[in-house]
């Protein structure tokens, strides 16, 4: 995202741009509201686009190994870490769900 130009200088990312001008639309939006400018030539830029990030999601074989995990150590996951277990069975499949399950009733929870 980010170019070089000139004798090694750094550009904005596209996010920084986008930052900057949207301060820049705010300020002149507020100056033509005030009547302190007659036009507002903030309209006329477009705002760059910037791509969303792919969700990374966990295969099947990824799934497996953290529900091994949980089944075997599970004992020993405390406090948060059994919540974000609890919270992550509660959207995955059955078999999470049955995992998280049995590491409550080992813990007495």
């Amino acid at each position: 995202d980010k170019t070089r130009t000139g004798a090694g200088r750094n550009m904005n990312s596209l996010p920084g741009i986008k930052r900057k001008l949207s301060a820049l639309r705010s300020f002149y939006a507020y100056l033509f509201k005030q009547q302190m400018i007659k036009t507002n030539p903030t309209v006329m830029i477009d705002m760059p686009k910037i791509h969303e990030k792919t969700i990374v999601r966990l295969d099947a074989d990824e799934v497996a190994i953290l529900l091994d995990y949980v089944e075997n150590c599970g004992s020993q996951l405390t406090g948060k870490a059994l919540d974000y277990y609890r919270k992550a069975a509660t959207f995955g499949c059955g078999k999470a769900a049955e995992a998280a399950k049995r590491v409550e009733m080992e813990l007495g929870k």
